[in-house]
């Protein structure tokens, strides 16, 4: 009898360890998956990221009038009824962004860290369709050449860039990026309840 009952005492005991221990094991496993979860939205996110090579988020379009006019020259002095001038009108776009192989992604147990460049220019097109000559001069002694035409792009080009900086453009496209990404972000499975530092 007294064999029996301390075969059921121990099973007794062994059971109540054996709860014991899967209880103290699984508290134990909850924090451990809690801590791989980070790594695999920053890895989704990253993933995410790479499909893309530029972030253009802003593209200012304008409408330009402008005018060149030159004259030959010796040295210093101009010779005269050399004069050429031609006055255009043209549309062009000036696209903005963010480089996203540049961006690091960093996931705590509660925020996304997002480290990213500033914007810059990503590309400048005038529409070629949309050139409008409104005045040209006829000089026989210096006649306006396709040259003429390429120069006139590349300063008017500096100009609008200029122009457009001053507006705030690169601003605009950074803000804008930072909304896309947010957006992504939100799109990850789990990444939700996670705050967004952009840094």
């Amino acid at each position: 009898m007294k064999k029996v009952l301390a075969g059921i005492l121990l099973a007794i005991i062994l059971l109540g360890a054996g709860f014991g221990v899967g209880y103290y094991l699984g508290r134990n496993h909850e924090p451990l998956v809690s801590k791989t979860e980070p790594l695999v939205i920053q890895k989704e996110i990253e993933g995410k990221l790479q499909e893309i090579s530029d972030l253009a988020t802003y593209k200012y379009a304008y409408t330009n009038t402008a005018s060149q006019e030159s004259s030959l020259k010796i040295k210093d002095w101009t010779v005269p009824f050399t004069t050429k001038r031609f006055l255009v009108r043209y549309d062009g776009e000036i696209k903005a962004g963010v480089d996203l192989s540049k961006v690091s992604v960093t996931v705590t147990e509660n925020a996304v860290e997002i480290t990213m460049p500033k914007a810059a220019i990503l590309s400048h097109e005038i529409d070629e369709k949309s050139l409008e000559v409104l005045d040209e001069t006829k000089n026989l002694f210096n006649r306006i050449q396709i040259e003429d035409y390429n120069t006139f792009q590349t300063e008017q080009k500096k100009i609008c860039e200029e122009y457009a900086l001053e507006r705030g453009l690169l601003d605009k496209a950074y803000d804008n990026a930072k909304k896309v990404i947010t957006e992504m972000i939100h799109t990850v499975p789990d990444a939700q309840d996670y705050a967004i530092v952009f840094k």
